[in-house]
């Protein structure tokens, strides 16, 4: 069977697409509970981990907003993120900068924040 190239952006994107979606039906179905409940003051809060899911992250804002869904998105980043070089490089620099912003950003060193508020 010869091997099948699949670029590597286009293969990242599709899965983010595929765990957005996924994760946005789930928060639909828990909002709707809630309302049933008459728990209107409870806020979901989506978490979303590390760089594998950057491009979702950037998606479930979009359609959080655009839906008016209530919900929080946050993003917690386990590895130190790139200086300013190195960020420029990447294709989708702007969408991994827009999955980070949510209500909460976690971050796990002190270089991070600088090598952000840089890029």
């Amino acid at each position: 069977m010869p091997y099948e190239y699949v670029r590597v952006d286009v293969a990242y994107c599709d899965v983010n697409r595929q765990f957005a979606l996924s994760t946005l039906q789930a928060l639909r179905t828990v909002v709707k509970q809630l309302d049933a409940e008459v728990k209107m003051d409870t806020i979901p809060v989506v978490w979303i981990h590390d760089y594998q899911l950057f491009v979702a992250a950037t998606t479930i804002r979009q359609v959080i907003e655009e839906e008016k869904l209530r919900a929080k998105l946050s993003f917690f980043l386990h590895i130190p993120f790139p200086s300013w070089d190195i960020m420029r490089l990447f294709p989708w620099d702007d969408e991994i900068l827009q999955g980070m912003l949510g209500k909460y950003t976690g971050l796990s060193t002190l270089q991070v924040p600088s090598n952000i508020t840089r890029t």
